[in-house]
């Protein structure tokens, strides 16, 4: 095979017997970039001189709740002794079965494709870089996974390495305390890295960011970085009175210079893959509330676990409806950490949190699916964009409903318990203990620090469609929901395909609204408005030379036939958080213990 690594040139033979704790190790190297290959050896110790032992890939990654078959990716399979080849078989779509003979030691080699496309959590071999997301590409043998293992990188001459993994004594070698703490740290591989690193509560922090060119381009300051993300740091730590820290933490940026926006949490690092890099600074709120979200999981998800995780099973689904917690929440405590650190000022946190409201009610999802099985199918759906018609994101409503529990907490029981206290028990119960938690469980510490029963909370909230009473819940802190239409912009009622093309084309007509009830549907082209052409024109444009409330002619294309319609335009409705001008001595002090808890 093309592989460098063989039955005769194997490192990971002298890696281990220098290193004789480690009873499993894993060599990668690469070849040519545009054949865009990982050549990768694992080595594993048979101490119980089994007759076979069973190697398998994940079929998903933490952090990515949806079936990946990374298994389509190998090539090139073999597997061998010291002495020997050893015949296997695949048994599945992911596991080889190795016949071992009593061995010693097996080894496997197999190439694993890595074209890309990069995102935070993909594996990519270029010229530019190699990124590697080890949970999509490295094999485990269950004997062994739990076991302290080694990595033998072998890299490109003089390109840098970047991950918050441990370095042996040799510059190729590092370890981890097992397989799923192997595959939890990313590395960036490239001839240009920047790299700056601070410090915070005893514990080093790396930033390192693909390339320095790129860094450059977006004009965002080194000194500025470290400042804000070491307040952010901060600010979580004091949240939950915990450094669960074991060893230095690495923040992994890609920017690039499309548009982007997407994270992985990982233990002891994150990966974040943002663009366009040009507009990063006039965006950089999205910088500082992404990677604070990314670094809040360093608790929620990542210690703090469904039971369903702990430990995980990477060859099928686990199915929870905890994800609004280990998402939303973390949305919710990743923005209101900036917020609390004063990184961001309160007309900051006010637009995003607006902007999360906006996006909640103006999705159809949110009226016929409970967040509960929005959790639970998400390994169902995929994660696949358009699906607004028929399902709500955990992520942004999970964020809401963090807040009005919340809120619901500090008002039963005059801000004495909040949700920061149900964050910190479980960390506590839970997380410090190593072991997951189910939603029966969950509820019951909340009711049980409560003093109360939330079960009404949860159903209403979790558990049915029905609406958010946002006015009722802001109002605990004297605040309230405006909603707004934009008397610039009105509305067709339906949701544009994000595709280039000559016409703009529907994704789906938002059931009940205006272009439903013309009649329009998915994938129609729209090719004029009151006969004036649409071809090479942004919709928007257009539309603000009307009024909700006309009724405009809409010409439009389904399967090659051209069509007419009549529509009268809607409201396009908006929704901002204020403070009440009225606001009572009451709802001050339930702001103030809100924003900064047990110092009003």
């Amino acid at each position: 095979m093309p592989s460098e690594f063989s039955r005769e040139n194997n490192p990971l033979k002298t890696l281990l017997l220098n290193h004789p704790k480690f009873h499993s190790g894993y060599a990668i190297s690469f070849s040519e970039p545009n054949r865009h290959m990982v050549y990768v050896c694992q080595r594993v110790k048979n101490t119980a001189q089994a007759e076979t032992l069973a190697f398998q890939l994940p079929a998903w990654r933490p952090g990515r709740y949806t079936i990946q078959n990374y298994a389509a990716q190998v090539s090139g399979f073999e597997a061998f002794s010291d002495q020997e080849s050893l015949s296997f078989q695949k048994t599945d779509k992911q596991t080889w079965v190795i016949d071992s003979s009593n061995a010693e030691w097996v080894s496997i080699v197999y190439r694993f494709f890595a074209p890309g496309p990069l995102d935070a959590g993909n594996c990519y071999v270029g010229y530019d870089e190699i990124f590697l997301t080890m949970s999509n590409m490295l094999m485990h043998e269950e004997s062994v996974r739990f076991h302290p293992t080694l990595l033998h990188l072998e890299q490109p001459h003089d390109w840098q390495i970047a991950t918050d993994l441990e370095q042996l004594d040799s510059g190729n070698g590092f370890a981890a305390a097992s397989y799923d703490d192997l595959i939890d740290s990313p590395i960036i591989m490239s001839p240009s890295v920047a790299h700056f690193d601070f410090e915070a509560s005893n514990t080093r922090f790396h930033i390192y960011i693909q390339s320095k060119t790129t860094f450059q381009e977006t004009s965002l300051s080194e000194a500025q970085i470290k400042i804000d993300l070491a307040g952010i740091v901060d600010a979580q730590f004091k949240l939950m009175d915990d450094n669960p820290l074991e060893r230095d933490y690495a923040f992994l940026y890609h920017f690039l210079p499309n548009r982007f926006y997407h994270g992985v949490e990982h233990k002891h690092a994150c990966s974040i893959v943002l663009g366009p890099a040009k507009t990063l600074k006039e965006k950089y709120n999205d910088f500082l509330s992404i990677s604070s979200h990314e670094f809040f999981h360093i608790w929620c998800v990542k210690r703090m676990l469904p039971d369903v995780f702990a430990p995980y099973n990477y060859s099928q689904e686990a199915y929870t409806t905890l994800l609004y917690i280990f998402e939303g929440f973390t949305s919710y405590y990743g923005d209101l950490s900036l917020w609390r650190s004063g990184l961001w000022s309160e007309k900051t946190y006010m637009e995003y949190l607006s902007k999360d409201i906006t996006y909640v009610q103006n999705n159809y999802g949110r009226t016929v699916q409970t967040l509960a099985d929005s959790s639970y199918n998400a390994w169902l759906t995929g994660y696949r964009r358009g699906a607004d018609l028929n399902s709500i994101n955990f992520y942004v409503k999970g964020l809401l409903v963090g807040l009005c529990l919340d809120f619901e907490l500090r008002h039963r029981t005059q801000n004495r318990v909040s949700l920061d206290h149900i964050m910190r028990e479980l960390n506590e119960r839970y997380a410090k203990k190593n072991v997951g938690f189910n939603e029966t469980q969950f509820e019951s510490l909340v009711d049980e620090l409560a003093g109360s029963s939330l079960k009404a909370f949860f159903d209403h909230y979790v558990r049915s469609t029905k609406e958010i009473p946002y006015n009722d819940i802001l109002s605990y802190a004297g605040l309230k929901l405006e909603k707004t239409a934009n008397a610039n912009l009105p509305s067709i009622g339906a949701v544009m395909s994000a595709e280039e093309g000559p016409f703009p084309t529907l994704k789906f007509a938002i059931p009940d609204s205006a272009a439903f009830r013309a009649g329009l549907d998915q994938n129609d082209q729209l090719v004029a408005i009151n006969d004036a052409s649409l071809m090479n024109v942004k919709l928007n444009d257009v539309l603000r030379r009307h009024n909700a409330g006309e009724t405009i002619q809409v010409s439009y294309i389904r399967q090659n036939a051209l069509k007419k319609t009549e529509l009268i335009l809607e409201e396009n409705y908006a929704y901002r958080v204020v403070k009440c001008p009225d606001q009572t001595d009451e709802q001050s002090l339930f702001f103030s213990e809100w924003l900064n808890p047990g110092n009003s």
